[in-house]
């Protein structure tokens, strides 16, 4: 429902030009790569997290918090970070254990 709900929210702001490079489901987080071209992604984050949220709570009679922090941005500044945190996104199951081989 996560992804469902990341492509809704790309429309809703297709304006702004976003393009999800990778990104990654954990069981308690999320790892987005994501191109902001005209505005920084704050709105959308926002967006996608209110309402997968709500989905959350309502489908699982949920009534804390999902999120526990926001969530922290960092701007890309070269092609050498740009590998690190793509990399780090892609092991990152591999690395908690979720899978047995990273290409999984």
């Amino acid at each position: 429902m996560y992804l469902i709900l990341m492509k809704e929210c790309l429309k809703y702001y297709e304006q702004y030009n976003y393009k999800l490079i990778c990104y990654c489901l954990m069981t308690n987080h999320v790892h987005l790569l994501i191109q902001a071209n005209d505005k920084e992604v704050s709105d959308l984050i926002r967006r996608l997290h209110s309402m997968y949220s709500r989905y959350f709570s309502k489908k699982y009679n949920y009534i804390r918090h999902l999120w526990q922090d926001k969530y922290f941005p960092e701007l890309i500044e070269d092609d050498k970070q740009m590998l690190t945190t793509s990399r780090h996104i892609h092991l990152n199951p591999f690395r908690a254990k979720m899978v047995k081989m990273p290409e999984e």
